[in-house]
């Protein structure tokens, strides 16, 4: 079973005559690979004290790459496959990370016009990552206590 813990949330409350209306931006990070995220914004609104409409949506995805030739590359092949992508620069960026703790991220930006598509898409990156073959990492010192018994 997937799960994802929340790693930073921040709130902001703007108040209107009639209405508040609490906006939550909360970081989610795949627990069993530190490489996956998302943002999620969740939206709360009231009416006289009272809670009348709420929504929960993801803003954007999150994946991780040791080195930014990879990261450079995963940015090309998913504005490859999602064109819309590709119409403005801030949709899907290759950039020094800031939310994941891989030294590289992807954003890609969760379009309206491409919320089903991307959300399967996130999906099989996730069980690509999760079930695909791995480079086992070991501390220095480990490897060099192996290659001293040689």
């Amino acid at each position: 079973m997937i799960t994802f813990k929340i790693i930073s949330s921040t709130t902001s409350t703007t108040e209107l005559k009639t209405r508040t209306h609490e906006k939550t931006y909360t970081v989610h990070e795949c627990c069993q690979s530190q490489r996956i995220g998302y943002v999620m914004e969740s939206i709360l609104s009231y009416k006289d004290g009272k809670l009348f409409k709420s929504t929960q949506s993801i803003m954007s995805y999150y994946f991780g790459f040791p080195n930014s030739s990879q990261a450079d590359r995963f940015a090309d092949f998913a504005r490859y496959k999602f064109q819309e992508l590709d119409q403005y620069g801030t949709n899907c960026e290759s950039r020094l990370s800031k939310r994941l703790k891989s030294p590289f991220e992807v954003k890609i930006r969760n379009l309206s016009t491409l919320k089903d598509e991307l959300a399967t898409f996130f999906g099989q990156c996730i069980d690509k990552e999760l079930h695909g073959s791995k480079v086992v990492e070991m501390p220095v010192a480990e490897v060099k206590r192996k290659l001293a018994r040689l």
